[in-house]
């Protein structure tokens, strides 16, 4: 299971960077998933997650490579 998604990660990566010069960039990626809706929604969900952690740290002023 683990493998078939990592197989689909890099396809879908090749897949992106052929169609861009330069770094891909999130929104290029996200384009690339616009034909499998479920995992265009899943990404989005997951970049709204990882803004509102960064506001949470930042208003904690909590450093991502803080010692535990």
């Amino acid at each position: 299971m683990f493998e078939m998604l990592i197989m689909e990660w890099i396809e879908i990566s090749q897949r992106v960077s052929n169609l861009v010069e330069g770094k891909v960039k999130t929104q290029d990626f996200l384009h690339g998933l616009k034909n499998d809706t479920k995992k265009l929604a899943r990404a989005k969900q997951l970049l709204l997650l990882e803004k509102e952690i960064s506001k949470v740290k930042k208003i904690y002023n909590i450093n991502d490579e803080a010692e535990i």
